[in-house]
């Protein structure tokens, strides 16, 4: 909370109209799957409301889907950044949410402990998910190579050695990489990436009569809190005051009110 990570959860909430604790839950949840320090709270929350707002579903889309592959990408030396970048590739062909989130940590299961006739294909095809050193390559590097070997190959033979390498249940991911290529991938990654993002989406939800409400209740707890306003206050009776005048208001004709 205090470096940072109450205002990023204030901020992820306002820019998708969620509660607060929800979206503290999965910002959380981000941070401790990638390793990352309450310091950082800010660029988690941004990548998240970037993944909502410029593809398909919302926050808790992303949550979901980053729950159920975050260690595993992490365990690659996926930042949450690449992760979210290829999560809104997929929520923009329509695979969202946790399922999303199943798809992808499928693809790296495989690629973590490939089967003989997997590791024969991509040999076969020219693919390599790590480097030299042992590293993996990246997934933008990975989809341009995939897209490279696979761009001769029919839609049967695509699907066969996609089926092989990652599994059936996960081809309809690994032809969204397909399609993608590297360059899909890195403007994905690119586009979640933006400083700043949550912030600007969760004023631009605020800036409105239904914000500015918002905002004098925030004020009126705020002042009640510093006075040592109690159940039997005060300022009850203002506030009741206030509520008969608008009560009343609200029952004018609408020529009056306009008045």
């Amino acid at each position: 909370i205090l470096s940072g990570g109450l205002t990023g959860a204030l901020n992820l909430a306002a820019s998708d109209g969620m509660a607060v604790g929800d979206a503290a839950e999965y910002m959380a949840n981000a941070l401790s799957m990638f390793h990352l320090s309450g310091s950082q709270a800010s660029q988690v929350a941004d990548t998240l409301a970037a993944g909502a707002g410029k593809a398909v579903g919302n926050v808790s889309d992303f949550g979901e889907a980053l729950n159920n592959c975050g260690a595993q990408a992490n365990s690659f030396g996926m930042s949450i950044q690449e992760t979210t970048g290829v999560l809104s590739l997929f929520a923009q062909n329509g695979t969202i949410g946790a399922e999303a989130g199943t798809q992808l940590n499928s693809m790296l299961m495989k690629l973590a402990a490939p089967s003989n006739d997997a590791a024969a294909t991509m040999k076969e095809l020219g693919i390599s998910a790590y480097d030299a050193s042992g590293n993996f390559v990246g997934m933008a590097n990975f989809a341009g190579q995939l897209q490279k070997a696979e761009k001769n190959l029919t839609q049967e033979q695509r699907n066969q050695a996609n089926a092989t390498i990652f599994g059936s249940y996960a081809i309809k991911a690994a032809n969204y990489l397909y399609d993608a290529g590297e360059k899909g991938v890195r403007n994905w990654t690119k586009a979640v990436s933006e400083s700043g993002y949550a912030a600007e989406q969760a004023a631009a939800k605020n800036n409105n009569l239904k914000g500015d409400l918002e905002n004098l209740s925030g004020s009126m707890e705020s002042l009640m809190i510093s006075i040592g306003e109690g159940a039997q206050g005060p300022l009850r009776k203002l506030v009741q005051g206030l509520d008969t005048l608008v009560d009343s208001f609200a029952s004018l004709p609408a020529g009056a009110q306009q008045t």
